[in-house]
Order: structure tokens, then sequence, then C-alpha cells
């Protein structure tokens, strides 16, 4: 045997330690084993599987960051290149909610298109059968990241529409 457990009873000090290892030293005739506790060891193996979690959630974060840092500069320079349209948009009559819903309603359009192609693709692989876990959490963790896009550019693009829905018409016009 490699591993043996003992089970005692709760509140049991340290002097059964000393009285198992006495006894494992005289039946081995060897000193080579070592007195482990569960606690300690259920910590060591928790410590091994959250570690690398923590990592892999730190870098998920990082490039979430980072695509969201992305996505609005994008936003706010394509704004920044079409304030003569908003200003004639709003020098015949458009409301600054038509305006943010006009470039919301682009960058949904956007991000649904690329889902969709992105969807093709991540629907064909449980064809290849080679995912370790059930088909409901790969669809589900499919459509929870679908939501996660969607919110995310959502919410980057309200920043951007926002300061095109302010953009004064005669201010605009004056630039072209």
């Amino acid at each position: 045997y490699q591993n043996i457990i003992v089970k005692v009873k709760p509140g049991t000090g340290p002097e059964i330690e000393k009285k198992i290892n006495d006894f494992m030293e005289g039946s081995l005739k060897s000193s080579e084993f070592g007195i482990v506790k569960v606690e300690d060891q259920r910590a060591f193996v928790n410590k091994q599987t959250y570690i690398p979690l923590g990592i892999l959630a730190f870098l998920a974060l990082f490039l979430i960051i980072n695509i969201v840092l992305g996505l609005f500069g994008i936003l706010r320079y394509n704004i920044s290149k079409r304030v003569p349209e908003i200003g004639l948009r709003k020098a015949l009559g458009a409301s600054s909610s038509k305006i943010r819903a006009q470039f919301t309603g682009e960058m949904m359009t956007l991000a649904v298109l690329a889902a969709a192609v992105a969807l093709v693709f991540a629907v064909q692989v449980p064809f290849f059968t080679v995912l370790p876990f059930s088909l409901g959490l790969y669809f589900g963790a499919i459509a929870l990241s679908c939501l996660l896009i969607f919110t995310l550019v959502y919410l980057c693009s309200w920043g951007p529409s926002h300061q095109a829905a302010g953009i004064l018409p005669a201010k605009a016009l004056h630039e072209e």
C-alpha cells in the first residue's frame, strides 16, 4: 500500500500521531514514510486547483479589459470621423435618442453578424466528439459568452453614441 488513511475521533490530540509513528516504524522496520493530515492534503490539492484557475481568470479579465478599451477607442474614432453626418442629421431634425439608437444599433448589428459567423464554427465542434463535458454545458457556455459579448458591445457603444448625440449641428456643419 502506498497510502493508509486512519480516521480518529474529533478532538484527538497530536499524541495519536506519535503512537501511529511508533507503530509504523516498528512494523515497517523503516522510517521511509510520512504522516499527513487529511486537512493539509486537501488544502494542498485545493491550492493546485485554485491557483491555475485564478491565473486563467486574471488572464480572461485582462483580455476582456483590452477588448473593451479597443472597442471603445474604435467607436470614438468612428464617431469623430462621422461628425458632419451627425451634424446634418441633427440639422434635419433627428433627435439625440435617434442618433444614439443609430450608433448603438450599428454596433449591435455588427456584433450579431460576427457572433453568427462564430456560431457556425462553434456548433460544429460537438461533431468531433472531443468534448470532455456535456453538450448542455457547452451550449450554455456559448450562450453565456454571447450574452457577455453583446453586453460589452452595448456598454461600449453607449458612451461614444451619447457623445455623438451631444454634437451641435452648427458646430458640426461649420467644421465641414
